[in-house]
């Protein structure tokens, strides 16, 4: 086990380099065993890193979009037209970036060098949802919402024809994280009060042919307010919570052949992010950061 700092975000790079976000010391990049910072100087906190290839894009607080098309050496920054925090960037090999404001998403096909912005819940007005996790799949882009009680849930936005459907109904709760995993789309939600953290999922070519969805929720050894990132690599899926009263959070592998969601480590503060290399993790925690079992990639 490592500690390590504070930390929003954190990724791993296709050479098998981990790249940290931290919460006041800007990014550091894992060499040779150790932690070397490669960008600073801005004020705003980096909630999501997002690697393919070469190329790293990081988004955050205040529309904060930063993008390095060589592994880390060098960086833009740059500010989408919002003051809101942009909690997810999703990328492909060929180009494609999506990330969001508060109800937008901003689209590119050329690695982020220029941008569409697009507006999927214009018909709904005032009562548009607001935005907190994306998942980019084909040409389709996964909607998780913040809580709300008219339109909150999981919505399937077409890149290519700009249609969108509901896919599922959250109205007490934010879904703040999709992946998937196998053929289904997990998702990972919660709310501030209570104990309603849960993790779902359902076959993801259902949810694209059929108007009806079949959603399967894991139960959980330990009750969380709110799951809020989930990381797969090599079958396992691990997922981490909001902090409980004592200020720890919990880190869970799930299984969704068990439908079960089991503790195996806890972390100080938030964990923010997730991510992981067979059954070894990297948590990027906002009382510290963690790393178990990882092994290193030797290239």
């Amino acid at each position: 086990m490592e500690t390590m700092l504070s930390a929003t975000a954190v990724t791993k790079l296709d050479d098998g380099k981990l790249m940290l976000a931290t919460t006041y010391d800007g990014l550091f990049i894992e060499q040779n065993g150790e932690w070397k910072q490669i960008l600073n100087g801005f004020q705003k906190r980096i909630r999501d890193l997002h690697s393919n290839g070469n190329v790293i894009y990081g988004v955050g607080d205040e529309g904060i979009f930063i993008r390095s098309m060589d592994r880390g050496d060098n960086w833009t920054i740059q500010r989408f037209p919002t003051k809101a925090t942009s909690w997810n960037v999703c990328s492909n090999e060929s180009g494609t970036v999506v990330a969001h404001g508060d109800k937008t998403l901003y689209f590119s096909n050329n690695f982020g060098s220029t941008w569409e912005t697009i507006r999927p819940f214009l018909c709904y007005g005032t009562d548009a949802p607001s935005i907190r996790s994306l998942f980019l799949y084909k040409h389709y882009v996964f909607i998780g919402t913040k809580i709300h009680a008219k339109y909150g849930g999981i919505w399937l936005f077409d890149l290519q024809n700009h249609k969108l459907k509901r896919i599922k109904v959250a109205t007490n709760q934010m879904i703040s994280a999709l992946t998937l995993h196998n053929s289904y789309l997990v998702a990972a939600s919660g709310s501030c009060r209570g104990k309603s953290g849960n993790i779902s999922f359902c076959e993801i070519d259902e949810i694209i042919k059929y108007k009806k969805n079949s959603w399967h929720t894991c139960q959980s050894e330990q009750n969380a307010s709110s799951y809020l990132d989930l990381s797969v690599d090599q079958q396992v899926l691990y997922t981490t919570s909001t902090q409980n009263k004592t200020g720890i959070s919990k880190i869970c592998r799930v299984s969704l052949e068990e439908g079960m969601v089991k503790a195996c480590g806890s972390i100080k503060g938030h964990g923010w992010r997730i991510v992981n290399q067979n059954e070894g993790y990297v948590v990027a925690g906002s009382g510290e950061s963690k790393m178990m079992h990882w092994k290193k990639k030797i290239v």
